[in-house]
């Protein structure tokens, strides 16, 4: 009799953790649809891939493999641009089940601020006009969050704002004055109750053009990450700028 509660209960525990891990994917299907809905872009092509240059895991196969990796490297004198040196390494995360779960490493050297793959910028010093103070990393994120907008360094003209909608969701826009460019839109909050408020990681001008190009990542989410380039030459008709590269997608074996 007692062998017979002893297994009827580890068969409880057992199903209790699968119910478990079926709610937390259930749980990440649906912050996956939510981003996407909410994130919505002007339609852009985007052939080519950024991300920040810390590296992370990331879900297997979610990662380029072609050559021509790219490197953008700063420090207090500025920025230039040249060639990165990136491996990809296989690897697996423990689910809440304590299931491995396939996974991929991005292993950068030399820490650069950002990585790209194929978008084939030429070589050399950069201009840059802002890249985070390592002492007031936050200053750009608080100016947007508490103005609702921010200028972007080295234009007279280029602010970075937003609008609230009635849902309480925020659409992103870019504007100089004249034009006014949708860029994204956002939720209220994350999943866990995030901020959702978008960092720029750098303005500069990597495509030598003359005019602004610049880096951001939208939070949104404890699991999920988006990084964006967006270019002044890969603008069309009626924009300010293009999205140039787009990585965007959700932590393996993350949630619950």
């Amino acid at each position: 009799m007692n062998k017979s509660i002893t297994q009827t209960w580890r068969n409880l525990r057992r199903y209790k953790a699968h119910w478990l891990y079926l709610l937390c994917m259930i749980g990440a299907i649906a912050l996956a649809y939510s981003t996407a809905a909410n994130a919505q872009d002007t339609p852009s092509p985007t052939p080519g891939f950024v991300s920040l240059g810390d590296g992370g895991r990331y879900e297997r196969d979610a990662l380029p493999r072609s050559p021509g990796w790219q490197g953008l490297f700063c420090d207090k004198k500025g920025c230039e641009l040249r060639r990165a040196r990136v491996r990809i390494a296989l690897a697996e995360e423990e689910n809440v089940l304590g299931e491995l779960e396939p996974s991929e490493e991005l292993l950068i050297d030399d820490s650069p601020l950002a990585v790209f793959n194929a978008l084939n910028l030429a070589t050399g010093p950069v201009t840059t006009h802002y890249q985070p103070d390592e002492n007031h990393p936050t200053t750009q994120h608080r100016s947007l969050h508490k103005l609702g907008y921010w200028k972007l360094p080295g234009s007279d003209s280029l602010k970075l704002s937003w609008v609230k909608l009635a849902d309480g969701s925020f659409r992103y826009h870019l504007g100089d004055g004249t034009t006014k460019q949708f860029l994204f839109r956002t939720d209220a909050e994350g999943h866990y109750g995030e901020d959702t408020t978008p960092i720029v990681h750098w303005v500069g001008d990597l495509d030598s053009d003359g005019r602004i190009d610049f880096i951001v990542s939208l939070p949104g989410s404890s699991c999920g990450y988006d990084y964006r380039l967006y270019m002044s030459s890969q603008a069309r008709e009626g924009q300010l700028v293009g999205k140039a590269a787009h990585f965007t997608g959700s932590m393996p074996a993350c949630g619950c």
